[in-house]
């Protein structure tokens, strides 16, 4: 597959052609991943995001490579890869095993740890928090406590995921 001819640019629109023609070519989509881990970041980026697209558009399709998307994440440094494919884990994480659940787990609080990590990587790593804990509920405990602590030192988009999430945490748990 010619990744260049498939996303000769990183603009919205150009991953969406992509996605299109992947939905179109369904048999195409496993040959996305050697775009993600034979490819530079340049190609990387571009094609994480057409995966992502294609996650939105049929998840079905994308289902069956869920642990390629799981083993990926948890392998690169590429931040765009990361920021792509913590979308798609944040509603995915239910295709996982309890030991994969487990180490995205660990992936998502390292993404909160982490003083240089992008903000929209602990935005999403925060919201799969969140979304792992309406499976195990047990986890909904320890957000309220990270999140406090994390807040009075976070960016306005990480403070306005954190309202959003205490909210439904205090409806949910602490009333």
């Amino acid at each position: 597959m010619n990744f260049n001819e498939l996303t000769p640019n990183s603009l919205r629109n150009t991953a969406d052609i992509a996605a299109d023609h992947i939905l179109e070519h369904p048999e195409k989509f496993p040959l996305l991943f050697d775009g993600i881990t034979k490819h530079g970041d340049k190609i990387a980026l571009r094609i994480s995001r057409v995966i992502y697209r294609v996650f939105e558009l049929d998840p079905e399709l994308v289902k069956p490579h869920i642990r390629t998307v799981y083993d990926i994440l948890l392998s690169t440094k590429n931040g765009s890869v990361i920021r792509n494919f913590l979308c798609i884990m944040q509603h995915a994480h239910v295709y996982l095993n309890e030991e994969e659940v487990s180490m995205l787990l660990d992936f998502c609080f390292k993404q909160l740890e982490d003083p240089k990590a992008e903000i929209a990587h602990e935005v999403m790593a925060l919201e799969t928090l969140y979304n792992i804990s309406n499976v195990y509920p047990e986890l909904k405990a320890e957000l309220k406590p990270l999140i406090e602590i994390r807040y009075e030192e976070s960016s306005p988009a990480f403070q306005a995921r954190c309202r959003k999430i205490m909210k439904k945490l205090n409806k949910e748990v602490f009333e």
